[in-house]
């Protein structure tokens, strides 16, 4: 039996049970619970306050300590959010860290200089920090594993100074399997000072890695600030990433990649194993790698210098080996080549009619303008809400942005239809529910917004299945339950909704719901998908656009539409664009409800006939697809972006076409026997879709 030791002052073990001696890593030691042994991190955290002078064995492969050191024995442990508000070690004992779904957040504090973490499993756990108190700050994480469920970002970093300055340092980790559910959340999504990573596994995961966001829009360093990103012995293999690794740099960096190697990461050929933007002053350097995936596209833009780019001892597909050999492709051939391979993809082409009479399309929106509406905000209207701001800031917050109208979406609950500040010039009747859906999914929780045209139309839903939402309370006070509902069963509350006038929304749905099977986000015709979701550049908002367009493939007759879900400020980052006669939300609720309206920021109207977006009609020969692109939002009207539209049939893309968003653009063709035809426009900033028509169906 092993001797029983005492544990040195500056050591506090965390453990499961509430007992007089702990093991760890084979050594069994006294405890005094209270004193140096806890059954919470935070307690543990709040007592830590001596520093060890003495290293004990088990932790022989630390020289000294210069904070307190806590010791988590072996066991599994629910992590809801871990805050550090001071110096510290956190080292484990074949302890595994499984952090909730929404929270599992480990959260460094201003008063946390410096922590090292070491020896953990991790599932569904991540760092934030967004701290922006002056200094310098070290995090090290080593010797961990992640695995099952990472559907989050796990390495946040986005200081609010540049002043702030964080050194990243990951050692021995080992990512192998994890589910990152399609969310489209990075690995890392970074802004530091320094970044060093030491033998890194990382393979067999749909999680893309960052360091950027999906869009690259994310900066990783701070401009005119020195900053250093190393990867040294990183192994990248057999993943199905849906962008390759990103990087945006605005400051004096120098970024290397050492010893490391890139095999079968990418789900297809025609996406950027890296997509890198640099300034004039940046190092990109590649030693002693292998790059070994088909096609190894590397986008560097920005205004680059070859001398900025150094390639040593290192394979890349698709090129010679020899050094001297360019990859280096400004953004100028990034740009044409993108649009020259989507001018090509013309798989069902129709010919465009020159000289076309657009009278009827002016005559059918004649006396309607565009309004600019958020579909999915929430507001703090007291009740069972969990916005930010007061619904009485809203109306003020709504000019700020140039926003027409909200749909106020709080949730479980009908208080904000009934308050004297709702405004019918400003809101829409909306409420955001729940349901656990039962079946065979990973992840089965799911969101969807019932929106109205008056107060109303939510007391029917709920008197009708009141054994599903169980109401309890008044039109003030009263609030619905997150209920457990079959598919079935949702799908006869969103009939029901329809047949009253209302709209049923699958809100955000890659970011919840994960099902291998697609009908499971489907819950009938003329329901709408959020195809734009927080922000119409976001790898979700991407998953989101796909998924309805594989409904659209299956036959379904699914409307798409745009919500941020703000719980916080107003934003104007995903809207739709619905042309209505004045500026009263039952005006444009019609329009709303029959389909007529486009997600993204532009203006988008169509006819066939007498049939606009949303509807269906007979296809009948020589009738004619009209098409009028203009309004674009007041937002993005001096960027100086350039697009690409795109008119889509149920076969294929018949046209497409340049477009500088600038002044109206008009389309027309005759119509051949398809399904449907829509209108897509790519942002060419970001090569992904910025607007978005509903179809107009034929039968």
């Amino acid at each position: 039996m092993n001797d029983i030791r005492k544990i040195p002052i500056g050591y506090y073990f965390v453990g499961k049970e509430r007992i007089g001696e702990v093991t760890f890593r084979g050594v069994n030691y006294y405890v005094e619970e209270g004193i140096n042994y806890f059954t919470s991190f935070k307690d543990a955290i709040a007592k830590a306050e001596s520093k060890p002078a003495i290293v004990i064995d088990e932790l022989n492969d630390y020289s000294s300590f210069d904070y307190p050191v806590i010791l988590v024995v072996e066991g599994e442990y629910e992590i809801d959010a871990i805050s550090i508000n001071k110096s510290l070690y956190l080292i484990g004992d074949n302890a595994f860290l499984k952090g909730s779904f929404w929270y599992g957040t480990i959260e460094p504090k201003d008063d946390c200089d410096s922590f090292i973490i070491d020896s953990f499993s991790f599932e569904n756990i991540r760092l934030n920090d967004s701290r922006s108190v002056e200094g310098d700050y070290y995090l090290t994480f080593k010797n961990i594993k992640y695995i099952g469920a990472h559907p989050w970002i796990s390495y946040f970093i986005d200081p609010g100074s540049k002043k702030s300055r964080v050194h990243l340092s990951l050692e021995n980790i080992i990512v192998d399997g994890i589910d990152g559910y399609y969310y489209g959340n990075e690995f890392m999504r970074i802004s530091v000072a320094s970044l060093l990573i030491n033998n890194l596994t990382y393979k067999n995961t749909d999680k893309l890695f960052g360091f950027s966001s999906f869009d690259r829009n994310f900066k990783n360093t701070f401009t005119d600030v020195d900053t250093k990103y190393q990867i040294n012995n990183a192994v990248f293999k057999n993943n199905f990433w849906q962008k390759g690794i990103t990087l945006n740099s605005e400051g004096y960096s120098c970024i290397s990649f050492n010893k490391s190697s890139f095999e079968n990461c990418l789900l297809d050929e025609t996406i950027s194993l890296f997509d890198i933007k640099l300034n004039d002053k940046d190092l990109l350097t590649f030693a002693d790698c292998d790059i070994k995936d088909t096609g190894s596209k590397i986008f560097l833009s920005g205004n680059i210098k070859p001398n900025q780019i150094k390639i040593k001892n290192t394979c890349i597909a698709g090129f010679d080996k020899d050094e001297n050999d360019s990859f280096v492709f400004n953004e100028a051939k990034i740009l044409d080549s993108f649009v020259l391979s989507q001018l090509e993809l013309i798989s069902d082409k129709h010919e465009l009619i020159t000289n076309a009479d657009f009278k009827v399309l002016e005559e059918y929106y004649d006396n309607r303008k565009p309004f600019y509406c958020d579909m999915h905000v929430h507001s703090n209207s007291g009740g069972t809400s969990d916005g930010q701001v007061n619904i009485k800031d809203w109306p003020k917050e709504m000019n700020e942005m140039n926003l027409d109208f909200v749909a106020i979406a709080d949730h479980r609950q009908m208080r904000h239809f009934f308050l004297n500040e709702f405004d019918d010039t400003k809101f829409f009747y909306c409420t955001e529910p729940a349901a656990i859906l039962k079946g065979n999914m990973k992840y089965n929780e799911l969101h969807y917004n019932m929106i109205f045209p008056d107060k109303y139309g939510l007391k029917k839903v709920l008197k009708k299945y009141d054994d599903l939402y169980h109401f309890k309370g008044d039109e003030l006070t009263g609030y619905f339950d997150y209920c457990e509902f079959s598919h079935q069963d949702l799908e006869k509350v969103a009939s029901f909704i329809s047949s009253i006038g209302g709209m049923f929304v699958h809100a955000h749905p890659k970011a919840m719901l994960v099902s291998d099977n697609i009908l499971d986000y489907f819950f009938g015709d003329h329901t709408y998908i959020e195809a734009f979701s927080n922000d119409y550049s976001s790898l979700l908002s991407y998953n989101d656009y796909k998924l309805w367009v594989k409904l659209l493939s299956l036959g379904k007759k699914v409307y798409n539409i745009s919500g941020s879900d703000s719980h916080s400020h107003c934003k104007n980052s995903c809207i739709n664009v619905v042309y209505a006669e004045e500026k009263m939300n039952s005006s444009l609720f019609k329009y709303f409800k029959k389909g007529d309206f486009s997600s993204g920021a532009f203006g988008i109207k169509m006819l066939i006939g007498s049939t606009s977006m949303g509807g269906t009609t007979k296809y009948k020969k020589n009738q004619k697809l009209l098409i009028e692109i203009d309004d674009l939002f007041n937002f993005y009207r001096n960027s100086n972006k350039n697009f690409i539209v795109k008119v889509i049939s149920s076969e294929g893309t018949i046209y497409s076409t340049i477009y500088n968003g600038k002044e109206k653009l008009r389309l027309a063709f005759e119509t051949k026997e398809r399904k449907f035809y829509r209108v897509e426009i790519i942002d060419l900033d970001c090569m992904l879709p910025f607007g978005l028509s509903n179809p107009i169906w034929l039968d």
